[in-house]
């Protein structure tokens, strides 16, 4: 079997131009875009702060040197790994972490951590974790890109955030193109095959596995540095051969250095996965035609007709709050009587009401046709049928957030904020306090955590 033929030489080609590539050489608009990627992972991490699982993880958790600081508990520093993992596993925790529109992954939520951690602990320059950012989010999107899955069945946190780990640390570290491609091989050989569908079932294993893969991608740079590595054929070996990947090798270097793979990712408001966001926004645009909610009795049924991903996401009685966040009927229901799918109405108090598990009960998924072109390839039509007749029709063939209807930047931040205040009130109010117009790439990373955090 060649090297071509298994996507080795690509590889290559990846790990030089990202070793290579300085900051300078990174449009300012897409360095624009990781420092909103940064800063909405790290306050999707905050929201977490007061989940049970997370404070029960934390106590347990060896210290350690301490190194770098545990986003969901002001001044505590753990040893790196640790810390990035814990962050991984917060951000991830409310849904609200940003993702890729076009492919199956959240490379930010694979990087972001890790990279953070490190240059906390090594006084790194801020310049240097947006680069690290920027380049080890294209290579986890061109991965993603390059080998997908049938049907979708493996989740991609599980896949992905070892190599996304390993190539922001290796980065960091300046290996050279070399070791990085070692790193990027060998990280893929600890990817965990982790079916999407736990999400669905409310395992929450599911929102450890980005966590897991980050202490992976540290432990990877260990074993690099002493010589132990894979093959660079591990990426097809496992993605193909194991797990039945189908592969386009030439889409890991198509346009390197001129499409960026940051222009096409996501940012969310809705606590819930984006699959269903479309749904969201339909059900929450009802809502103002909604009768009120003593009338939920006089609804018959609701028709939420979604693309095939969300066909899938049909669990009417969701057991916990993952569970829920993946649930369209809870989902479009809860959208339907809150008029909202924040993080505030994802509790177990309101998963438990008695009149939203009527109203649940009464969805009914449809495939909606016909199938649109991206982006609307995640279209969602709701229609709610009354016992007396009536109807009341909503639509929603792209969801906000994307690339063809992004959020603002003052958006993303008052969402931070938001999220932030609640356990860092000192948290600067909006961009202008934030002082992004002048940000120097210059100053060391611990200066700008500090000042966000109001760490002094």
């Amino acid at each position: 079997m060649s090297l071509d033929s298994t996507g080795s030489t690509g590889i290559s080609l990846l790990a030089e131009w990202a070793t290579n590539t300085p900051l300078d050489d990174i449009p300012a608009a897409i360095q624009r875009r990781a420092l909103m990627v940064l800063l909405d992972d790290a306050a999707s991490a905050v929201a977490a702060y007061s989940e049970p699982e997370i404070a029960r993880l934390t106590n347990r958790l060896p210290g350690g040197k301490p190194e770098a600081s545990v986003l969901t508990r002001p001044g505590l520093k753990l040893e790196r790994s640790q810390a990035a993992m814990l962050n991984a596993i917060a951000a991830n925790w409310c849904q609200l972490d940003e993702g890729h529109r076009k492919v199956m992954c959240h490379a930010g939520l694979y990087v972001v951590p890790p990279a953070i951690a490190e240059a906390e602990a090594e006084n790194l320059s801020f310049g240097e974790v947006i680069r690290a950012i920027v380049l080890a989010y294209e290579v986890v999107c061109r991965f993603a890109e390059t080998w997908t899955f049938p049907g979708n069945a493996v989740h991609p946190h599980a896949i992905w955030s070892p190599l996304g780990a390993a190539t922001a640390l290796g980065l960091l570290r300046r290996l050279s193109a070399a070791d990085l491609m070692a790193a990027m091989t060998t990280a893929l050989t600890f990817g965990q095959p982790g079916p999407f569908r736990h999400g669905i079932q409310g395992a929450l294993v599911q929102n450890v596995w980005a966590g897991t893969g980050v202490l992976s991608g540290f432990r990877t740079l260990d074993f690099v540095a002493a010589g132990i590595t894979g093959l660079t054929t591990s990426p097809h070996d496992v993605l193909s051969g194991l797990l039945g990947a189908t592969a386009e090798h030439d889409r890991i270097t198509h346009e390197l250095g001129s499409s960026w793979a940051l222009t096409s990712s996501y940012h969310k408001l809705h606590s819930c996965a984006q699959q269903s966001h479309a749904a969201v926004e339909a059900a929450i645009k009802l809502k103002e035609e909604w009768p009120a909610v003593q009338n939920i009795a006089d609804v018959s049924r609701i028709v939420v007709n979604v693309h095939p991903l969300a066909l899938k996401m049909d669990n009417p009685k969701p057991a916990n709050t993952l569970s829920a966040r993946f649930s369209i009927p809870h989902i479009v229901a809860t959208a339907l009587m809150f008029g909202r799918a924040s993080a505030d109405v994802f509790t177990l108090d309101i998963l438990n009401d008695h009149d939203l598990a009527i109203l649940r009960e009464r969805v009914e998924l449809a495939l909606f046709e016909p199938r649109l072109a991206w982006p609307q390839d995640r279209a969602a039509s709701i229609t709610v049928e009354f016992l007396d007749g009536h109807k009341l029709f909503g639509e929603c063939l792209s969801a906000e957030g994307g690339p063809d209807r992004p959020y603002s930047e003052a958006q993303i931040i008052r969402k931070c904020v938001s999220l932030m205040v609640m356990l860092y009130p000192g948290f600067p109010s909006d961009a202008e306090a934030l002082n992004l117009a002048s940000l120097d790439y210059a100053q060391d990373f611990p200066s700008f955590l500090g000042s966000l955090l109001s760490i002094r």
